[in-house]
This record gives structure tokens, sequence and C-alpha cells, in this order.
């Protein structure tokens, strides 16, 4: 299926941390720190799917990826920040 070069949904969703948010799986604290351990790896993530995706992907995928990526920065920048106001720094 060579997903990982064919798929650039396959890097955008390795980032998905809304899970994290959305159950009470663990303490919060807990949570924001793998939340913040994944996103840590972004910059690495996205050099893994700039080296190993091909050069001309499907446009569908292509355009899914951005949409997904745009929804995780609208995650990021809005719904996260809301869910852990309040929440203390680590110390």
């Amino acid at each position: 299926m060579q997903i990982h070069s064919l798929n650039p949904m396959t890097y955008a969703g390795v980032l998905d941390v809304n899970i994290y948010i959305k159950r009470n799986f663990a303490p919060l604290k807990d949570r924001v720190r793998s939340i913040t351990a994944i996103l840590n790896q972004a910059p690495n993530v996205m050099a893994a799917a700039r080296s190993n995706l091909a050069e001309s992907l499907p446009r569908p995928q292509t355009e899914t990826a951005i949409d997904e990526a745009n929804g995780a920065v609208d995650f990021l920048s809005k719904d996260l920040v809301e869910a852990l106001k309040g929440s203390k720094p680590r110390s």
C-alpha cells in the first residue's frame, strides 16, 4: 500500500492529540505531559513526511490532509487552550 509515501494523512494523524482532552483516562497533568511530548515531535514528523512522501500525490488525499492539518491548528489554538485554562503549569 505504500501508505508512508502515498498518503499524507498518515503523518497528520500522528499528531492528533484531541483524545487526550476529550477522554478523562488519566490525571490532566499526565495527559498534558503526553500532549507536549507528542507535539514536540511535530518537526520530526513533518521532516519524515517531506522525506518519504512522493512528489506527486492524489489531489483528494492532499486536500483532505490539508483540511485535517487546518483542523488540528484550530483545535490546538482554540479548543486545547480553552480546555487547559486554569490548569497549573508544570514545576
